[in-house]
């Protein structure tokens, strides 16, 4: 056999195993994250709350648009944590403001909810939810306890600060377009354009100065940029415990490991290799195969079928659902509460920090 025709040969069983492990990733995606996925919904029903266009994103938004997919409301908190964090200020505003430390996840649950009911719910929800935020931010403010990287001790942070809010609304904004063009589809530039404009009403509800932000998206993408090389990201030992574990270590039950494997390859193949070196995540080309193959699946059941699982749910029941993910919050907050009560660590290496005590 000539070289020729060997390396056809070699290119062919690469392929045919490519290819098997492709329809092991779509069969488990489909088994695990869709229909899973619908059935833990279902079990929660009680938390999904009927969807209302009286709020500041109706139906035909971008960010509901975008939200509304199962995948990105899941997965888009987790993979924001772990770049907000790499702003020490962020972090130490995070951390040493936790309204309950020994039950991080439960601070996380509630979180998720009030994202929620501002995509989602009326503009009485929203305004509701974002007074509780804005009174609880009032006492969010100090200064950095430790030098990090190229921050002194001392440095202030605060909720309220301008440079602080814009890290957060843009890193769940990039968290939130990743996903939808890995896990969806890819977005034109007029649709990317659309969602960075609801995102800056999202901003501006929690607080920030419009005119602060960036205007349009390719002027989000300089600032992004600029600060991704400006050499001022960093981690400190604390925050990559938190930043890792809010990713990689949700306390779920052990029927949901399955998922939660999947969850966690996707959330390690969609961080930049950057984020990845900062937290000194392996990844390899064996990881990178299976990332592919299983994202590629997710695609291409959609295909099939097109719909969230609140659009499956509104045929299904005839009236528009949101809250997706509220069953999934509520189930991290109730399986961190048992971990807690047998004496474990919400966020080992984290929650028992001598400064964080009150």
């Amino acid at each position: 056999m000539d070289t020729k025709t060997e390396r056809s040969v070699f290119a062919a069983e690469v392929r045919m195993k490519f290819d098997d492990l492709l329809r092991a990733g779509n069969e488990a995606v489909r088994t695990q994250m869709t229909r899973g996925a619908d059935l833990l919904l279902l079990r929660g029903d009680d938390d999904l709350i009927p969807a209302s266009d009286d709020g500041y994103f109706p139906e035909g938004s971008m960010i509901r648009r975008v939200q509304s997919e199962h995948a990105v409301g899941l997965l888009f908190g987790p993979r924001a944590m772990t770049t907000l964090v790499l702003d020490p200020r962020v972090f130490s505003g995070t951390a040493i403001h936790a309204f309950n430390r020994k039950r991080f996840f439960l601070r996380m649950a509630h979180t998720g909810h009030v994202f929620e009911t501002v995509f989602f719910g009326s503009k009485a929800e929203a305004d509701a939810a974002l007074a509780r935020v804005h009174k609880m931010h009032e006492s969010v403010e100090g200064v950095i306890p430790r030098n990090v990287g190229t921050w002194k001790a001392g440095t202030p942070y605060s909720a309220f600060g301008p440079e602080e809010q814009l890290w957060t609304v843009g890193s769940m904004f990039d968290a939130a377009l990743t996903f939808y063009e890995l896990l969806v589809a890819k977005l034109t530039d007029a649709e990317r354009e659309q969602l960075w404009q609801d995102y800056r009403l999202f901003g501006e509800l929690f607080g920030m100065d419009r005119s602060l932000m960036p205007a349009t998206y390719p002027d989000f993408v300089e600032y992004w940029n600029g600060r991704i090389n400006s050499g001022e990201l960093c981690l400190s030992d604390d925050a990559k415990a938190m930043g890792y574990h809010l990713s990689f270590g949700l306390p779920l039950p052990l029927f949901m490991k399955p998922i939660q494997s999947i969850m966690e390859l996707i959330l390690k193949g969609s961080l930049p290799p950057w984020v990845r070196e900062q937290y000194r995540l392996t990844y390899n080309l064996a990881d990178a195969a299976r990332f592919e193959a299983v994202t590629r699946a997710i695609r291409a059941s959609r295909l099939e079928k097109p719909m969230s699982v609140s659009r499956r749910l509104t045929k299904a029941y005839g009236k528009p659902w949101r809250g997706d993910n509220a069953y999934l919050f509520n189930m991290v907050a109730r399986t961190e509460r048992r971990r807690v009560l047998r004496g474990r660590t919400s966020i080992p290496g984290f929650s028992d920090l001598e400064y964080l005590k009150d």
